[in-house]
């Protein structure tokens, strides 16, 4: 890695600073050196491994440095943007193997998985304060810096510095990249870099990616698989993403950053993160096709969770088989692959939040009372029919973690922004790319009231009952969620002069990872920024997941049960 290394730093030096502090001269002549170094040190180890399969991972790594470093070398001298892209790919590859190898040896990997995510945000503050990341004359302090890279890489959207406008495009670029990491989680990147580089997980390894990945629904045994389907998903659904929007932009526009604007809103879109290249969010494309017919999509892909859309697929996939089969074995299959209760009750949720949020904007903004900026008031009434429930199936969309907006947040009534806050507190799904207490949550809360009125035992659904241990971890989810959002409003509400709904919505779209803000952000003050970076740092990785790895594992379960004596409720 000595010559990959070096060429990254070279490239940094080089391109790092409008003046630079390397010509290319010297350039050139540090990547020769280290390219012999690294080779002389990499053959001298394959000398050593005389087992054949050793000799091969050497011959491997000798090719992958040649070729890294050359690649680090060529796009320096040819394009700025290229070279920093090729540096943040393979510095990203370094980082999730040596990511994954350190899960594999401890004993706590929540611990790891925390502190994973704590270092991406370093990383990226450091590297978003990079002279060549904003334009001339428009430096970024540190705590603006540490404020973007926390909301790319915990997918929110909120920002303090506009993202079209006051960073340049190396700058953007490293802003997708910490939206892609952050997105989908360093523990799934770091596995599906280790399966694509030809290495199986280890069994330790599966049973740590089991629960950031499936929320223990799969269990081990097809975490592998499961892994494969999220890196090859994503890549998919962000590529279809890419070609769709490519019309999107206006004629002008050059074909370069065409290719680039439709890359960066796929990746935001998917991964619900709500940065856009456009300084309005999607304003501009209000009513635009692509809007609901692109980026919409994306987003409830995004938020449905891999566990559900590979279900899809494994049904999906034995529907087809099964059409070349012979008639009598057609149904062999069909017996254990099915739809899952976990499924059937997200996809439930998913169309019923969509349905009610959609509502509820539209009689929000049809039918209160309650008075908005008068400019948008007018605006209002010359909407029509289609282009009000447009609005209304966006923003219901778009509340549940993805922070875009098609409309002015302006023009939305208070009785709007209380949906809207509703939508955000509950967000997406159970292993998405989305934030919230989650749908599951939520569902299992309300089957839970609804076997308590019907004098059941416990939640039940399609035939299937939901045990307690996850009754416990639904209530304990929305109880820290509703505590972690309190809190921020008190602090906010000390720190910060604004009205009380400003500043709850902003605390529940921080702590929600949406990124939806009545234009309070930027005018926040340096406590205030602090603030809303630990909540959209708890909110990303879950109040409850950061608790269980600052405090380790959970105790042995008790041998003993205390005798039970009633209370009054209710």
């Amino acid at each position: 890695m000595a010559a990959v290394g070096g060429a990254a730093a070279l490239l940094v030096l080089r391109h790092g600073w409008r003046e630079p502090l390397l010509d290319s001269s010297l350039l050139l002549v540090g990547f020769y050196v280290l390219i012999v170094a690294a080779t002389g040190a990499l053959l001298h180890t394959l000398a050593r491994a005389w087992p054949a399969r050793q000799r091969g991972e050497a011959v491997g790594s000798l090719i992958v440095e040649a070729v890294a470093a050359a690649l680090m070398w060529g796009t320096a001298l040819y394009s700025i943007r290229a070279a920093t892209f090729v540096v943040c790919l393979w510095l990203t590859l370094l980082l999730l193997r040596s990511y994954l190898t350190i899960v594999s040896r401890l004993h706590r990997p929540g611990l790891l998985f925390v502190g994973g995510f704590a270092l991406l945000i370093l990383i990226g503050t450091a590297a978003l304060k990079l002279p060549v990341t904003t334009p001339l004359g428009e430096p970024i302090n540190w705590l603006d810096s540490l404020f973007t890279s926390t909301s790319a890489v915990c997918v929110t959207g909120l920002i303090v510095r506009d993202t079209a406008t006051q960073f340049t495009p190396v700058g953007q670029l490293i802003i997708l990249a910490l939206i892609q990491l952050g997105g989908l989680g360093i523990v799934t990147y770091a596995a599906f870099v280790l399966l694509l580089s030809g290495s199986p997980l280890s069994f330790k390894q599966s049973g740590s990616l089991a629960g950031p990945l499936t929320q223990e629904q799969f269990g081990r045994v097809i975490v592998g698989k499961l892994v494969w389907f999220i890196g090859l998903s994503t890549l998919l659904f962000e590529l279809l993403g890419v070609i769709s929007l490519l019309g999107m932009w206006s004629e002008g526009l050059p074909w370069s950053e065409r290719l680039f604007h439709s890359t960066f809103m796929s990746i935001s879109a998917f991964c619900n993160a709500g940065f856009a290249v456009l300084s309005d969010s999607l304003v501009s494309y209000r009513w635009h096709w692509a809007t609901h017919l692109v980026i919409a999509p994306l987003i409830v892909l995004g938020g449905l969770g891999f566990p559900v859309l590979f279900n899809l697929f494994e049904i999906g996939c034995e529907k087809f088989a099964a059409l070349f089969r012979p008639p009598g074995r057609r149904q062999s299959r069909r017996l254990w692959i099915r739809l899952t209760l976990h499924t059937k009750l997200v996809l439930i949720a998913t169309l019923v939040l969509y349905m009610a949020g959609t509502a509820g904007v539209l009689i929000g903004q049809g039918f209160s009372q309650d008075v908005i900026d008068p400019v948008a008031t007018a605006l209002q009434e010359t909407l029509t029919a289609p282009q009000r429930l447009m609005d209304a199936s966006f923003l219901s969309i778009t509340s549940r973690t993805a922070g875009f907006n098609s409309m002015p947040m302006s023009e939305l009534t208070p009785a709007s922004r209380f949906v809207v806050m509703l939508l955000m507190f509950v967000g997406g799904s159970p292993g998405s790319t989305a934030g919230g207490v989650k749908t599951m949550t939520v569902v299992i809360m309300a089957m839970l009231v609804w076997s308590t009125l019907r004098n059941r035992a416990g939640p039940e659904a399609f035939g299937r009952r939901v045990s307690v241990s996850i009754v416990q971890r639904s209530a304990t989810l929305i109880m820290m969620g509703l505590a972690t959002i309190a809190a921020v409003v008190l602090l906010l509400l000390i720190t910060e002069a604004a009205a009380f709904l400003t500043i709850a919505f902003e605390a529940v779209s921080a702590c929600s990872t949406v990124g939806l803000s009545l234009g309070v952000t930027d005018a926040l003050s340096s406590s205030g920024r602090v603030v809303i970076i630990v909540g959209m740092f708890a909110g990303r990785l879950g109040p409850l997941a950061l608790l269980a790895a600052l405090l380790g594992r959970p105790g042995r379960l008790p041998w003993y049960e205390y005798p039970e004596e009633g209370v009054v409720v209710g």
